[in-house]
């Protein structure tokens, strides 16, 4: 992979994250911290359950479309047959307006099949900027509305744009595909075969989605919607590493599932990238412990400052996770996803009752997610090198 190719997809990846986190800076200051909390906690919501909709399916379509094997079209129409699932929800959010947060989550997973034929095809200028389409678009719609128009921004105004933009971004995103790519959204009906290859593979996001989203979920359960919004903005600032660090593994995870790319030539190409980010995060991460308190209060406002006790933390999450996400990759490779699956679950259950036991604070919440983080990439270290031991 060429070094300008993945210096391309990082800045994508970062400027995606400054969006996000641009619109998050909008949002908190133009409505009330509880209403920020309970609309972060309804997306986490529907994202969390979404994992039960076998996430890995979207790892299998990129390999499936890289082989060609014509399995593509029945891991979409798998996508589709999980996608009532999603339903569940509402378990956490009892809320007609939760409606709209669910169309969006469901639009944002349908986005992601269109763009995985964009990568197969190193169409990555398109691919970053339907990926970060959405966040675009919702800073431009709340300085309008707020600055220009100078109109009251409400829950309700928030979510109704959210839904439609993430309509109008999986619209684009299927449009883009068919015309420059061989995508096409007719599905086909899945094989068991296929659902449970999805299955293995969707040990692959449960890590970092049972952080983020479980995370927020249970703040707003056990402590208060407002302290959701305190974690989530302490997480904003993980999102922007973590941005960073999925631009650079775009093409890392295509480079790494060819196999007519010899692992040496993956290791030599990316250690250098990997070391930087490394370094970058050590750096931002005691900038933020000497600074947090006057940058947090500076962006979101007196209302956030309590989030400055956590933000100096959230960087190691992705510091301790590293090894962790790298070497899935290798598995994936490897075709050992039953593995990872059975990795990830082990240390989710682990830490479930953990977090459900000691989460008294959301300083104690941030320090069981490191201590997650780090548990997670121990066993994996040590399971590689069992692998390597055997062969």
């Amino acid at each position: 992979m060429d070094i300008n190719i993945i210096v391309s997809n990082i800045s994508w990846k970062f400027l995606k994250g400054l969006l996000q986190f641009f619109s998050m800076i909008l949002i908190v200051r133009s409505l009330d911290i509880s209403e920020y909390g309970w609309y972060v906690m309804a997306i986490s919501s529907f994202e969390l359950i979404a994992m039960f909709c076998l996430p890995g399916v979207i790892k299998i379509a990129l390999r499936s479309s890289l082989a060609n094997d014509g399995n593509f079209q029945k891991l979409l129409g798998l996508r589709f047959v999980l996608m009532p699932f999603l339903l569940f929800g509402f378990i956490f959010v009892p809320d007609v307006l939760a409606i709209y947060i669910l169309i969006a989550v469901f639009a944002d997973h349908i986005s992601m099949f269109a763009r995985v034929k964009l990568n197969h095809y190193k169409r990555y200028f398109l691919f970053n900027f339907l990926e970060s389409l959405v966040p675009l678009l919702l800073v431009i719609f709340i300085s309008f509305y707020v600055f220009v128009f100078e109109q009251n921004f409400t829950l309700e105004i928030l979510v109704f744009a959210y839904c439609l933009i993430s309509l109008f971004s999986m619209m684009l995103s299927i449009i883009t595909a068919i015309k420059v790519t061989d995508f096409s959204i007719f599905f086909q009906l899945p094989s068991l075969e296929l659902a449970r290859q999805s299955l293995y593979a969707s040990g692959n996001g449960l890590i970092s989605q049972s952080m983020r989203r479980g995370a927020v979920v249970i703040a707003a359960t056990f402590l208060s919607v407002t302290e959701a919004a305190y974690v989530n903005i302490a997480l904003q600032f993980l999102t922007i590493f973590t941005m960073i660090y999925s631009g650079f593994s775009l093409s890392l995870t295509r480079d790494i599932y060819d196999m007519k790319i010899p692992i040496k030539s993956v290791i030599n190409n990316y250690s250098k990238p990997l070391l930087i980010l490394i370094l970058l995060i050590i750096f931002c991460s005691i900038g933020l412990f000497l600074y947090g308190e006057a940058l947090v209060t500076l962006i979101f406002g007196i209302k956030s400052i309590k989030a400055s006790s956590i933000v100096f933390m959230t960087p190691l999450i992705l510091l301790f996770q590293l090894p962790q996400l790298i070497l899935m990759s290798f598995f994936m490779r490897l075709k050992r996803e039953l593995i990872i699956l059975k990795l990830n679950i082990s240390s989710i259950v682990i830490f479930i009752p953990i977090s459900l036991i000691f989460s008294t604070s959301i300083f104690n919440l941030i320090l069981i997610l490191i201590a997650f983080a780090l548990f997670t990439s121990l066993i994996y270290v040590t399971t590689m090198m069992n692998i390597n031991k055997d062969n």
